[in-house]
């Protein structure tokens, strides 16, 4: 975990280290030929961002439960079976400075690793309750919905809208799918779970975004027209990259109103936990 984030999460620090040794022995009860560079894959330089929403979400609303657990493993395996999904459609040869594991093992062998850790996912959430079980089928439908389209649109330049429909789609709906088992927890006030729901939103979208501006070369290569370069194209009909500022600002402050309306989302919330945490991880986008 990245230092930054290891700081935000204090407040949770004995939640996440149970929740470290959990996903550490999942890993380790793979094949050996996987292992070591699986658990190099999952445990390494991650962010762990999702599971840090799930237990600062969870600290916020006082929710006191183990199956908290069980849906940040879920949310941390599902995400990372994507990402070797996703490195393999991309042709990525490197992920969190490390080689990906198609280029380690070949495409089928990584293929049968994101469903080994789909499946790892599942076996978990079967421990849960069946809401739970159908937010997540629910979400992760609409997710590779999102993948789906995203590959359909590859080298097309969409509308704005377009492009925030894929993005929540394939980004937020895994978040969402987290604060919404949460809600199946606990009995928590319609307006604070309002409040919840706009912060994950506008979190992701500023966190995709700002992504997709450090990524603007490489997905332009790719034929992937994310949100800078669709502001660049309205104005121009051939690729420049030294000619990106300009819309990189433009871009740069759709994130910092995504961010801004996330942190009056958590000043909403008529609870009495302290809801810093949840202000500062939005500081790390």
């Amino acid at each position: 975990m990245k230092n930054e984030i290891k700081r935000i999460v204090s407040s949770v620090f004995d939640e996440f280290c149970i929740f470290e040794a959990k996903l550490k022995e999942i890993i380790d009860n793979y094949d050996e030929f996987l292992k070591d560079n699986l658990s190099d894959f999952v445990l390494n330089n991650a962010k762990f961002l999702r599971p840090a929403t799930i237990f600062l979400v969870a600290n916020v609303l006082n929710i006191k439960n183990d199956t908290v657990f069980d849906i940040a493993l879920a949310l941390e395996l599902i995400h990372n079976a994507s990402l070797i999904h996703d490195d393999i459609i991309d042709e990525a040869y490197q992920r969190r400075k490390s080689k990906t594991i198609h280029t380690v093992f070949g495409t089928k062998t990584a293929v049968l690793t994101g469903d080994l850790l789909l499946s790892s996912a599942l076996k978990i959430l079967s421990k849960t309750n069946p809401k739970i079980i159908n937010i997540f089928s629910d979400r992760i439908f609409k997710t590779i919905q999102g993948e789906i389209n995203q590959n359909k649109n590859f080298k097309k330049i969409t509308t704005v809208e377009e492009y925030l429909n894929k993005t929540f789609n394939k980004t937020a709906n895994l978040f969402v799918a987290g604060t919404e088992s949460l809600f199946t927890l606990s009995d928590i006030e319609d307006n604070n779970k309002c409040a919840i729901e706009n912060y994950i939103t506008n979190f992701c979208y500023a966190f995709q975004i700002q992504n997709d501006i450090k990524g603007i070369d490489s997905d332009f290569k790719l034929g992937n027209y994310t949100l800078p370069l669709i502001y660049y194209f309205e104005e121009n009909t051939e690729y420049n990259k030294n000619h990106l500022e300009k819309y990189i600002i433009k871009t740069q402050n759709v994130v910092d109103d995504y961010k801004n309306r996330a942190i009056e989302a958590v000043s909403n919330l008529k609870i009495a936990n302290s809801t810093v945490p949840l202000i500062e991880l939005v500081g790390i986008i």
